[in-house]
């Protein structure tokens, strides 16, 4: 990985049965329990699928086996588990987003970083009484579509994971550049917001996603389609 580089890995659900299979053996105590309390079997597979990737991912970076990669997921306010994935003294910044059949993990050694990936075809929803949820109102015309909504979403859903803030602000705090422009930060909170770059993935025509790293320099994306073997 480059110095400037980001690297978004992507694996699907459908193709990871045999890696799935035998991810108890790499999983921590603590992601089993975690799985087996999600009902939703298609959901449990996502987070297994994740937790998996994030190690054989981080044990591609670091040189050691992925069930020794010291994953830490303690929330930034409570401690709980629940927080986004951490590797304490690695200077990797890691990032995971799940939806319909896919699952990615964006990776960088330039500062934090947020992946959102949102599927164009899951559950119904209303875009444009959502829009009046989650969109600032000079955002809110730009919405025609699921797809021009989502484009937003996703957008902003990287920016609160790469700040560790989550869902804890408001989507329509967070303001950004209409779906058919380049992908940019414009407010945050009302104010400037962190210094930022962003990136729209192209996932295939099913998909919506975008990456944002907390670093002012532009940075390169790379995306590797993952096929997951069953780990040692």
């Amino acid at each position: 990985m480059t110095d400037h580089g980001c690297v978004v890995h992507v694996a699907r659900v459908s193709g990871s049965a045999v890696a799935l299979a035998a991810a108890a053996s790499v999983l921590s105590d603590l992601e089993r329990r975690r799985a087996a309390a999600i009902r939703d079997g298609d959901a449990r597979a996502r987070f297994e699928l994740g937790a998996l990737m994030v190690r054989t991912v981080a044990a591609g970076e670091l040189g050691m086996p992925p069930r020794s990669v010291p994953v830490d997921r303690s929330c930034d306010r409570c401690t709980r588990p629940h927080g986004r994935p951490r590797v304490s003294g690695s200077g990797l910044h890691l990032s995971v987003s799940h939806s319909g059949d896919l699952v990615v993990v964006a990776t960088s050694m330039v500062g934090a970083v947020g992946v959102d990936v949102e599927a164009l075809t899951a559950a119904p929803l209303d875009h444009a009484a959502l829009a009046e949820l989650v969109c600032a109102p000079g955002e809110r015309p730009s919405v025609s579509d699921r797809a021009s909504f989502l484009t937003l979403w996703t957008r902003k859903e990287s920016v609160l994971k790469a700040t560790g803030d989550g869902l804890r602000i408001p989507l329509a705090e967070v303001v950004v550049t209409p779906p058919d422009t380049p992908p940019r930060l414009v407010s945050f909170l009302g104010r400037g917001g962190p210094d930022c770059q962003m990136v729209d993935l192209d996932l295939g025509p099913r998909y919506r996603a975008a990456v944002t790293v907390l670093d002012p320099s532009p940075f390169t994306v790379t995306v590797l389609e993952e096929h997951l073997q069953p780990a040692g």
